[in-house]
C-alpha cells in the first residue's frame, strides 16, 4: 500500500542535478524492485510452509529453486530497462542521469560501492531459499530511500543527510546478505561471484544480460562452496577496493587540472 500510494503524488519528470531527490522515474523503478521482493518472499514463504519429509525437509529449504528465483530477476531488469528506455526518450536525458547511484552526487569511490552493493543483493535475490530476511531487507532499503529522497526534495534534510542516509540503508542491506550467507555456508562463494560480477560490469562494461546469465548457469558452484572460493572472494574484494579507489583518485585529479585551468584563464 505504502509503496502504491507514492503514485498519488506529483513528481518531477527529470532528476534534479544532485541526483537525490525523488523523481518520477525512480517511482517506477521502485515499484518493480518492490515486485521482486514480494514475489521472493511469497516464494520463500511457500517453500518454507510446504509439507516435505523430514528426510528431505532440510535439504530443500536450504538450496535455492533457480528458475523461479531467475525469473523474477530478468522480470525486475526487463522491467527496469523498459522504464529507463521511455523515460530516457520522453525527457531526452542521458541514460547515466536516470541511474539511481550513477547520476547521484557524491564521492565515486563510495557510489562505486554502493553499485557493487546491488550486485549482491541481486545475487542473493538468485539465490533466496526459505528465508526472509534478506527480501526484508532489501524491501526496506527500496522503502528507506525513497522516503529519505523524498524529505530531500521537501527540504527537510539536506543534500549531505540524504547521501549518509542512503549509505546507511545500503550497509544495513549489506549486513543482512552477509549474514545470510554466513548462516547459509555461502559467504565467501557468494561474496566472490557478487565482486567478480560488479567489476566486470562496472570496470569492463560487459552487457548486465550477459553476467546475470552466467552467473545464473555458475549457481550450483555457488552453492557447492568449494575451499578456494575464499581465496577468490579475497581477490575480488581487493580489486572492487582498489578500483574504488582510482574513481576516487580520478575525480580529484579532475579536479586539479580544472581549477589549473581556471587559474590560467584569470
Amino acid at each position: 500500500m505504502v509503496q502504491m500510494s507514492g503514485f498519488g503524488f506529483i513528481l518531477p519528470t527529470k532528476r534534479h542535478p544532485d541526483g537525490n531527490r525523488i523523481w518520477n522515474e525512480y517511482r517506477w523503478h521502485a515499484l518493480f524492485f518492490f515486485l521482486r521482493c514480494v514475489i521472493l518472499m511469497a516464494l520463500a514463504w511457500s517453500r518454507k510452509t510446504t509439507t516435505m519429509t523430514t528426510a528431505t525437509q532440510t535439504l530443500s529449504k536450504e538450496r535455492c529453486y533457480p528458475l523461479a528465483n531467475i525469473a523474477a530477476v530478468f522480470f525486475t531488469m526487463m522491467g527496469v530497462d523498459a522504464v529507463d528506455a521511455w523515460f530516457t526518450s520522453h525527457t531526452k536525458q542521458s541514460p547515466s542521469a536516470t541511474t539511481t547511484i550513477r547520476g547521484l552526487k557524491g564521492p565515486p569511490g563510495l557510489l562505486h560501492l554502493m553499485s557493487a552493493a546491488q550486485f549482491h543483493a541481486t545475487l542473493n535475490s538468485l539465490l533466496t531459499t526459505h528465508r526472509m530476511s534478506v527480501q526484508c531487507s532489501a524491501l526496506a532499503v527500496v522503502q528507506l530511500s525513497a522516503f529519505g529522497m523524498t524529505l530531500c526534495r521537501k527540504g527537510i534534510i539536506s543534500h549531505v543527510h540524504g547521501l549518509i542516509l542512503y549509505t546507511l540503508v545500503v550497509l544495513l542491506g549489506m549486513l543482512v546478505i552477509c549474514h545470510d550467507l554466513t548462516e547459509r555456508d555461502l559467504f565467501y562463494s557468494a561474496i566472490a561471484v557478487g565482486n567478480m560480477a560488479a567489476f566486470v560490469r562496472m570496470n569492463l562494461c560487459v552487457d548486465k544480460y550477459i553476467i546475470w546469465t552466467v552467473v545464473c548457469i555458475a549457481i550450483p558452484i555457488i552453492q557447492e562452496n568449494a575451499v578456494w572460493w575464499e581465496n577468490v572472494s579475497r581477490v575480488s574484494t581487493v580489486l572492487l577496493l582498489l578500483s574504488a579507489v582510482v574513481r576516487q583518485i580520478n575525480q580529484k585529479e579532475d579536479l586539479r587540472q580544472l581549477r589549473k585551468s581556471e587559474s590560467k584563464l584569470d
